[in-house]
């Protein structure tokens, strides 16, 4: 039998803070017209694939996907999804992401006339994102992973992953300010200078030789713990 995308299905709203995913499959199925509830979804993803403590344990999809996979019995595929590739895709066949900033997965109806995403959100209002998403949006909330079932519809590739010229000069602003402060930390404290400084001079090394949002994140996330050590209130420089 050959399945069929419906966007216009019934969205799959949450009740547990923990079950964004299994609402984002059970609608994922639904809308191939698959008999199955989020009930029976939650059975089939807990403990191996979602956890009340934790939620989705593979954040990049790939979980979700074989189990979307053994259930639709159709192919599916996960990657980080960018910009382009959602517009190319979306409407075409079942497609969930979720943000590994947002910490929160939804499914993607279709691709609305202004060009932004129409959603199934399982928590519509959820850190201000609704049922659509623009592309402020889901550049605010990157980086994107994404999963799909494959029907009648032939995917557009991944492609590359769009980098914003504007956030890159604004991380390497920020990468120069992290290692400025790196400079300064020499003389902290004994506790700086044998625990913490040898962490984050391990991390900046990383992310000069990493590319895209993962060492830009690292950058980031050095800048507001030498803020914190050194009681510098963000914005203010002091």
């Amino acid at each position: 039998m050959t399945l069929t995308y419906d966007p216009t299905v019934p969205a799959e709203r949450q009740l547990q803070s923990w079950t964004c995913s299994v609402r984002t499959a059970t609608f994922m199925l639904k809308s191939l017209g698959i008999d199955i509830d989020a009930a029976r979804m939650q059975d089939v993803l807990v403990p191996d694939y979602v956890t009340p403590e934790l939620g989705l344990l593979a954040g990049d999809g790939s979980g979700l996907a074989a189990v979307l996979a053994d259930q639709s019995g159709c192919p599916t595929g996960h990657t980080q999804a960018s910009w382009a590739w959602l517009q190319e895709n979306a409407g075409n066949v079942p497609i969930g992401m979720g943000s590994g900033t947002l910490y929160h997965w939804l499914a993607v109806r279709d691709l609305n006339p202004d060009g932004s995403l129409a959603l199934a959100n399982p928590a519509p209002g959820y850190r201000g994102v609704y049922d659509v998403m623009t592309e402020a949006q889901f550049r605010q909330w990157a980086p994107w992973s994404a999963v799909w079932i494959e029907v009648e519809e032939e995917l557009a590739p991944p492609g590359e992953v769009e980098e914003d010229p504007a956030m890159i000069e604004e991380l390497t602003a920020q990468l120069a300010e992290a290692q400025r402060k790196y400079d300064e930390l020499n003389n902290y404290s004994s506790h700086a200078f044998n625990v913490l400084l040898p962490s984050w001079a391990t991390t900046l090394d990383q992310a000069t030789i990493e590319t895209g949002k993962q060492g830009w994140a690292k950058v980031k996330r050095v800048v507001t713990e030498m803020d914190t050590e050194l009681g510098i209130k963000p914005g203010t420089g002091s």
